[in-house]
């Protein structure tokens, strides 16, 4: 089975009542990573129901070369400077890849 896709799984944990305020800056991530990294497939940003405490982003990029590009990205630097003091330390990051048949 080849590899097909790039998935990158990171858990953020949040200040407390944060939310409301990182979703936003989230969200502007997420729409230029799509909009202007042709190799940014899908991004999500999964919102748990009983929880405010973390969200969880879900991207898929063609490879780990469109991974990579996305951390030199002025949009990916802008997030990270708006959203350092509504996280608690750094995400929880974990990679994968996505086979098919």
């Amino acid at each position: 089975m080849p590899l097909s896709t790039f998935v990158v799984i990171a858990k953020i944990a949040l200040q407390p009542g944060a939310r409301a305020e990182f979703l936003p800056v989230a969200a502007a991530d997420a729409q230029d990573s799509l909009t202007k990294e042709t190799g940014c497939l899908a991004f999500n940003i999964l919102v748990p129901e009983d929880d405010e405490r973390y969200v969880v982003f879900h991207e898929i990029y063609k490879d780990r070369a469109a991974f990579d590009l996305h951390l030199t990205q002025p949009h990916f630097h802008t997030f990270e400077r708006d959203a350092e003091h509504l996280m608690v330390g750094k995400p929880e990051i974990s990679f994968f890849g996505a086979y098919s048949s």
